[in-house]
């Protein structure tokens, strides 16, 4: 809505105010009246009111119109003004017209003041814009005075004749003149003449073609110096649009000229630059390359715009370098620094890089400039220094080293670690070239290697030309030659080493020959982790090193030599005085070489002093025994200047002799000629003493001073060889005392050695004085009967050597008789030499024993037959062993009161291969020769208790088993374990188990007997006692032994019904056993009648073929499950037992009860 007009009335007449506001309103002009009628309310109304239109009474109490109209000009001049009046003078009106007033309307004639008003409102508002136009042009033209003037561009206006209309102050300025001087001249007034005719000509053309205009020229300015412009020229017009002048603006671009060429120059500088420019923008994205980076890197110029530096990182610059790089730039910071980089075919190459940060006006980093070097040269020169003064540095250490060692290992050792250590190598090793077979090299010193396989595999290498002499070690030594490889880890010489290589981190290797005077000690061998180690001069210095090494090598083997002689000279000294054999020096320049030097001992051992001896030569110690043995050999010695050992006779200052073991040896100077003689004198004369002893220990018996079996050897080859010369015979009689480990078991064996004494004396006393008696070992003799005619000779000696030794003597105390059994073998009738000799009359000795011993018998072939079957028989025994061939059979025992098999005896059997089944008989006694019956008693064990637990894990009745023990088993030292493993082992309770022992096996050793017998008793089998009757028990130790029964054996059995002494032997041992509370088993029963009389005199048990065999495992299985028994035709007898009981036939003290397990 359109707000309404301020009206501001003067009138002193309210009246009149109000027709004035009538009227407005009638023609629809909204308006807010305030009416004044003063000076002062009229000013306060125009100031706070602030009316759009003056309606003003021209005649006013004290105040007229023309007054107001002056007031409201200057308070408010755009305000309209319009007088309301009764009267209107026209002179009156056009004064006020010309004051400022809008209109005149008389008070008459309002109806035109609505429209009046209205005229003056549009007038106004006109009146405003227009001013405000006016206002805006002239600020405008202040403007563009104000830039043209201050702008520091020379500015200047001509008209269509080229004089100039007007400048700016810039332009008075470059032309050093004022605009006075300026407005009205033309450029031939400003410039010189050729300048002038180019501006003119250009000003020309701009005419002819009106519109803009640009070109480069030249200026010259008010100090007389030519500029470099650009004149920028316009065209301006007339209303009409005739051309009526040109405006031009000079620029001066003489700097931008310069920096143009400076950029041209800056840039034929990098693009033509020795080093590499790369411009990036701030994400690394290359912008721009020189061609020397492109050069450099190997890559286009369009494969690197675009791409990221990372196109040429190598991976081996640290990522904290990156990260360092970074932070600098994109802080604004320079960063500077070295990379290593990969060219585009892969190879490295080293920059040195300053990197700058590029800001634009307002300091924000836009692009980063690198400005890169090439330094892979540099670098490694620097390298190559650095090595080069490691490597002198390593020099100078080394040989400090070197002066400083005492010792060869010490310094090896110290030197290694320098070269590790100081040369920052990978690993380094001493090896010594060995001159063994496999010609190794033994490592002496290694360090720096930590891969345990590498420094492993050092210890197999070898120098010769083979697979592992292809290193470079190995080959360095071979040839004598330093050996460099740069290539460890692709050189096809070293394939075997290259995983070895790899796993070490080592790339190259410098092997370094230790030679002295054209012989090579060794090698000192370097590895490097880098490939381009061990360049020429880098070699050479280690080439130096190596032979500073070897030279100290060999000074300290000098050094340590010349040490070990002189100590060993001081020694020698010191050992010479402290010897205890003496020495003596004599002089062979001097006539008759006297005794220069003599030592304590001589003194000692001969009894003369140092001072009696010198001067002397040495014979006086021969005393006047001067055709020795010796003698010659020793003056031998002396003429040839050579050593010599030898013993001779020497006799000390009292006359005693002694024995001296002489050892002379020349003592050469410098010239090589004899200087002295040096004798070492070592009285052996104990030794001698002693010597004769050994001889004498050595040839003969201890115990009886007979020939022993190594004299007895030298004597049967003697007398073989005199019997070959002289055509004769030779007999060789041996003889074996018969029961003799009787004697020694039963009586001692003192007692034995003095019946080996005395056999001795009386055979010495029987042979001649060429004849030999000696004593084997043992019980065993020779007698050696040299050339003889006839074997009769040997016949008679024996007989009477028999008996000589069958007389009664009497031996501590005791009258013993000494049977022999001797065989007796001829030369050459029976062997050609002594080793078969003594063999074959071994042989016919043994068959002399086998024959019943008390005789003689001559060797006979048939002889050699039997004892190799005997010595096959023993070789298959030891494989029967080994093969398992042996088995058992089971003999059953058959209790007489009922008749049931209550037992089996076990009895082996020899399965042989070839000669099928061997009898106990034939195997057992050589067994028990052999020692193998320990062997096989063990398994017999073990097999029974084994079947005892299968018969009764088959359910069969429950039995005893019983074992025999041979004499030699029972003397084994752990038996009763044995014995307790078996029944361990195979669960069976050691009730159902019986050991059976002969009478003569239990008679040894009584006293060891009952503690044997007493261990097994613990265990808790049971005892028998076999062959009871046939040997000579005391009944004495019989009722000592936890035995339990009493075996009658078959010998007695045999004709027990024909022959009394049988049947009273028999009927003895029953009623003795029973007495003594034993059960009686008789072996052998083979008849009815046999039986019947065993079980009417109470025999416990019997076994036998009348009942059964003895049988094989399973059969005998077969007989139980039977329940095979005897039947009795008569019953058995009935008495009274020593206890008054009735006696029913059967011992209850021993009666085997068996129970169920």
């Amino acid at each position: 809505m359109k707000a309404p007009l301020r009206l501001l009335l003067l009138e002193d007449e309210p009246a009149d105010a109000l027709l004035n506001e009538r009227a407005l309103r009638q023609a629809g002009i909204a308006c807010t009246v305030r009416r004044v009628d003063t000076q002062a309310a009229f000013i306060a109304a125009l100031d706070q009111f602030k009316p759009d239109i003056i309606l003003a009474d021209y005649g006013l109490p004290g105040f007229d119109g023309l007054h107001a109209l002056g007031i409201a000009r200057e308070y408010s001049p755009d305000t309209p003004c319009i007088f309301v009046s009764g009267a209107m003078d026209e002179a009156l009106v056009t004064d006020s017209i010309k004051q400022g007033a809008v209109d005149w309307v008389t008070k008459d004639r309002l109806a035109r003041l609505p429209g009046v008003v209205l005229n003056a409102l549009k007038e106004m508002q006109l009146r405003a814009q227009h001013r405000e136009a006016m206002a805006a042009l002239h600020e405008q033209a202040l403007f563009h005075a104000a830039m043209l003037e201050n702008i520091p561009v020379p500015v200047f206006y001509k008209d269509r004749q080229g004089r100039y209309l007007g400048c700016n102050q810039a332009f008075e300025e470059v032309t050093g003149k004022s605009r006075s001087e300026i407005i009205g001249k033309s450029v031939f007034d400003m410039a010189p003449r050729e300048i002038a005719n180019t501006y003119h000509a250009m000003d020309e053309e701009l005419f002819r073609q009106p519109g803009r205009q640009m070109y480069e020229s030249v200026f010259r300015g008010s100090s007389g110096e030519i500029r470099d412009v650009i004149f920028h020229k316009a065209t301006f017009v007339h209303g009409d649009g005739a051309v009526a002048g040109l405006i031009g603006a000079m620029l001066d671009i003489s700097e931008r000229k310069q920096a143009e060429e400076h950029l041209r120059k800056l840039s034929r500088v990098v693009e033509q630059s020795p080093v590499s420019v790369v411009i990036t923008g701030l994400r690394g994205n290359i912008e721009y390359v020189n061609p020397k980076f492109s050069e450099l890197s190997g890559y286009s110029v369009q494969e690197l715009i675009g791409a990221t530096p990372r196109i040429i990182q190598s991976g081996q610059t640290p990522p904290e370098t990156y990260r360092e790089m970074w932070t600098a730039i994109l802080a604004g910071r320079e960063w500077r620094g070295e990379l290593l980089n990969r060219k585009k075919n892969g190879e490295l190459y080293w920059e040195d890089e300053v990197i700058s940060p590029i800001t634009d006006d307002q300091g924000t980093v836009t692009h980063f400039v690198a400005v890169k070097e090439d330094i892979t040269g540099r670098k490694r020169a620097e390298a190559e220094l650095l090595r080069l003064n490691r490597t002198l540095t390593l020099l100078s250490e080394c040989n400090q080293a070197l002066i400083r060692a005492t010792d060869e290992t010490q310094l090896l050792d110290t030197i290694c670690h320098r070269i590790s250590e100081i040369g920052g190598y990978a690993g380094v090793w001493v090896g010594y070239a060995e001159q063994d077979e496999r010609r190794t090299i033994r490592p002496v010193s290694l360090v720096g290697v930590r891969d345990d396989e590498f420094a492993a595999a050092l210890t197999h290498i070898s120098w010769a030309d083979s697979e592992t002499g292809r290193g470079p070690t190995a080959t360095a030594i071979r040839t004598g030659q330093v050996v460099i490889s740069h290539e460890l880890q692709t050189d096809p010489r070293y394939a075997s080493w290259r995983e070895t290589a790899r796993r070490a981190g080592v790339h190259a290797a410098a092997a370094l020959p230790l030679e002295v005077e054209g012989k090579v000690l060794g090698s000192l061998t370097i590895y490097a982790s880098s490939e381009d180690a061990f360049d020429e001069q880098e070699a050479a210095l280690l080439r130096e090193l190596a032979d500073d090494i070897a030279y100290g090598v060999m000074s300290l083997r000098g050094a340590a030599e010349r040490w070990r002689a002189e100590a060993e000279m001081h020694l020698g000294r010191r050992a010479i005085e402290s010897s205890n054999d003496g020495i003596m020096i004599t002089d062979s320049f001097l006539p008759d070489r006297p005794i220069t030097y003599v030592n304590p001992a001589f003194e000692r051992i001969t009894g003369y002093t140092a001072a009696e001896a010198v001067g002397r030569n040495a014979r006086f110690l021969l005393g006047g025994d001067r055709e020795q043995i010796g003698l010659e050999e020793l003056r031998a010695a002396l003429r040839e200047q050579r050593a010599v050992k030898l013993v001779l006779r020497n006799y000390r200052k009292d006359g005693s002799m002694f024995w001296n073991e002489l050892s002379l040896a020349p003592v050469r100077g410098e010239s090589g000629q004899v200087r002295n003689f040096v004798s070492i004198i070592d009285d052996i004369t104990e030794r001698k003493d002693y010597e004769t002893q050994l001889e004498f220990q050595a040839n003969y018996d201890a115990l009886t001073g007979l020939a022993n079996r190594n004299l007895l050897a030298d004597r049967l080859e003697q007398a073989i060889a005199h019997a070959k010369r002289a055509k004769s015979l030779v007999a060789v009689l041996l003889l074996d005392l018969d029961r003799f480990k009787l004697v020694n078991d039963s009586l001692g064996h003192e007692t034995g050695d003095a019946l080996l004494k005395t056999v001795s004396q009386r055979l010495t006393a029987c042979v001649r004085f060429v004849d030999t008696v000696a004593r084997l070992g043992g019980d065993e003799f020779v007698v050696i009967m040299s050339d003889i005619d006839s074997e009769n000779d040997a016949a008679t000696l024996a007989r009477k050597l028999l008996q000589q030794l069958a007389l009664p003597m009497v031996v501590a105390d005791r009258e013993l008789v000494a049977n022999a059994s001797m065989g007796i073998a001829l030369y050459p009738k029976d062997a050609d030499h002594a080793s078969a000799l003594l063999k074959n009359a071994d042989v016919a000795m043994y068959r002399a024993k086998e024959l019943g011993r008390n005789s003689m018998q001559f060797y006979t072939p048939a002889m050699n037959a039997s004892t190799l079957a005997r010595l096959e028989l023993d070789t298959a025994l030891r494989r029967a062993v080994e093969r398992h061939e042996f088995v058992l059979h089971y003999q059953p025992k058959v209790e007489l009161q009922g008749g049931r098999v209550i037992g089996a005896e076990a009895l082996i059997r020899w399965c042989h291969p070839q000669l099928g089944m061997v009898s106990p008989g034939e195997f057992i006694p050589l067994a028990e020769e052999t020692g193998l019956i320990l062997q096989i008693g063990e398994w017999v064990i073990d097999k029974a208790c084994a079947q005892l637990k299968a018969w009764q894990g088959e359910g069969l009745p429950a039995i005893g088993l019983s074992v025999n023990l041979s004499a030699r088993q029972f003397q084994q030292e752990n038996l009763a374990k044995v014995v307790a493993r078996a029944l361990h082992l195979n669960n069976v309770k050691a009730r159902y188990l019986e050991l059976e022992l002969t009478e003569s096996a239990v008679m040894q050793d009584p006293d060891k007997t009952v503690a044997t017998l007493h261990e097994l008793k613990h265990i808790g089998v049971r005892l028998s006692l076999d062959d009871f009757g046939t040997g000579y028990s005391s009944l004495n130790y019989l009722k000592r032994f936890p035995i339990d029964i009493l075996k009658i054996d078959q010998s007695f059995v045999r004709d027990i019904t024909t022959d009394p002494d049988d049947a009273a032997i028999a009927t003895t041992i029953i009623s003795l056993a029973h007495s003594l509370g034993r059960r009686v088993v008789a072996e052998g029963v083979e008849t009815e009648a046999q039986l019947d009389f065993l079980r009417r005199h109470r025999c416990d048990e019997i076994q036998g073929y009348y009942f059964s065999r003895p049988l094989p495992a399973d059969e005998f299985a077969r007989l139980l499950r039977a329940g095979r028994s005897l039947s009795f035709s008569v019953p058995p007898a009935a008495g009274l037992l020593p206890d008054g009981r009735a006696d029913d036939g059967i011992n209850p003290a021993v009666a085997p009860t068996p129970e169920p397990d």
